[in-house]
């Protein structure tokens, strides 16, 4: 059994299991359970078991969003979250991958329903080292074709990042629109695999065919040299967009006071022995607020935990310095891309004779 895999699941099954059981234990969980299903308008299938569930779902994302401080941290949680789900359908697509590791629908949904934080340190990160155990050296398990990188990218944009743009910007806050497009944004990850998995034919289609005058070598060097440009491409883009919504966020937290230690301690708190007597919308917004952040600091946790299996302190390195200047969304979608550099480097590859 893989060394990386135990340790992984020995690491990452008590912390998920905790972060699971403390959001579970948030004090809005108790009025939810009263008021649900309907709460907000939240009554939109008419069946009550399935309402009662997005009820309770919604109303998590909209008492966040709707705050001035979770909204900021919404827009981090969810840069954060493209980056990883780009990792996740790149890393589902490879040569070595299983199909389990490659439902990115499934990871996608659990994630929403359970949180990003706990799938990624359980069960994602185990079943990856289960599934290509603890040696990355072996370029050929790390093949993936371009034109799948390409999709990979555009059904992340279109699937992804502009319905969870339209979330955070649509509809007055708790207005009906703002409810029905909170509902679908769950469904998201739905989306994404199917435009991938049936776009990657036309992207391939659009490739230039390798000259036949080259050696077969030199073909198989460059076909790892594309494959390796095409997903460091999926990552440059997505570190960019996370370091632009990263910067627009600080400016934004410190336009409005929020930039200090004592807002973050508050919150990760629950305001403790600060606040008496809150109302149902008070602890749903400082509720929803910190899980949105507990989500944001163990789900980056999580990556960089990643990043130190798969590349040592130097991967390591590279997380937290990319994190610290392009957030945290941005540092893990710039390691991933550095990563790519060792894992499709063509240097490496030894090319047997046809």
């Amino acid at each position: 059994m893989a060394i990386k895999f135990m340790l992984s699941a020995a690491v990452g099954l008590p912390i998920a299991t905790l972060t699971l059981r403390h959001l579970m234990a948030l004090p809005f969980g108790p009025h939810f359970d009263a008021l649900c299903p309907g709460y907000k308008g939240t009554d939109l299938t008419g069946i009550v078991s399935i309402d009662n569930f997005l009820c309770k779902i919604v109303n998590i994302f909209t008492h966040a969003i709707n705050d001035p401080l979770g909204n900021i941290i919404s827009w981090l949680v969810l840069g954060l979250a493209t980056s990883v789900l780009a990792i996740w359908a790149v890393e589902g697509s490879r040569a070595k991958s299983n199909a389990l590791l490659g439902a990115v629908a499934l990871w996608g949904m659990a994630a929403n329903v359970f949180s990003v934080s706990v799938i990624i340190f359980a069960p994602w990160i185990p079943m990856y080292y289960f599934c290509y155990g603890d040696d990355n050296s072996n370029i050929a398990d790390y093949s993936i074709k371009s034109a799948r990188a390409t999709a990979i990218l555009i059904a992340i944009l279109a699937g992804f990042v502009i319905p969870s743009m339209a979330m955070l910007l649509a509809g007055e806050p708790f207005s009906h629109t703002q409810t029905v497009v909170v509902t679908l944004w769950q469904f998201a990850p739905l989306v994404v695999a199917p435009i991938y998995l049936f776009s990657t034919s036309t992207f391939a289609g659009m490739e230039k065919p390798m000259e036949s005058r080259i050696n077969y070598q030199t073909q198989q060097k460059r076909r790892v040299a594309d494959q390796k440009s095409a997903v460091e491409t999926v990552h440059l883009v997505l570190g960019v967009m996370n370091a632009i919504c990263y910067y627009v966020m600080l400016f934004r937290a410190g336009g409005r006071g929020f930039l200090n230690v004592e807002t973050f301690v508050d919150l990760w708190t629950l305001y403790r022995d600060k606040l008496t007597a809150m109302s149902i919308e008070q602890t749903g917004i400082i509720s929803a607020s910190h899980l949105f952040l507990v989500d944001l600091i163990i789900c980056w946790a999580g990556c960089a935990f990643w990043s130190l299996l798969e590349s040592g302190f130097g991967g390591l390195l590279v997380l937290v310095v990319g994190s610290i200047f392009t957030g945290p969304g941005g540092g893990v979608s710039l390691y991933a891309a550095y990563r790519e550099n060792y894992v499709q480097n063509k240097d490496r590859l030894v090319v047997k004779s046809e």
